[in-house]
């Protein structure tokens, strides 16, 4: 069970049904269009209007990971900061797609249950 919900979130599936697919597929550059429904079991996954706030809390402690991160593997390692300066850089700007996403799929699993219809 936990095996399969883990596999859903990685596949960034529905948190309800774990099939239907959470963001669109439509052009090259639609990085953050997401669907308002699960096309499988109809769950609505904004359940009121500001519900995705608490996402950018979970999206900064995911860009405070990597910083830490960085900082270990160039500071601590090479003591350098100016290495580290732009190693972080370079990496938040480069996932911050990845960040954002799964800082969305984490808040909708973490208040979602799974069967729930809403």
């Amino acid at each position: 069970m936990i095996q399969n919900r883990l596999s859903a979130f990685l596949t960034k599936k529905c948190p309800n049904c774990e099939v239907g697919p959470v963001f669109k597929k439509v052009g090259r550059f639609s990085f953050f269009k997401m669907h308002t429904h699960c096309s499988n079991c109809n769950h609505k996954f904004e359940r009121e209007p500001g519900f995705f706030v608490g996402a950018l809390y979970v999206f900064y402690g995911l860009n405070v990971a990597v910083s830490i991160a960085t900082f270990i593997v160039t500071y601590v390692l090479y003591s350098d900061i100016i290495l580290f300066g732009i190693a972080n850089a370079i990496l938040l700007v480069g996932l911050s797609v990845f960040n954002y996403k799964y800082s969305l799929l984490i808040w909708m699993y973490l208040f979602t249950q799974k069967g729930e219809n809403k």
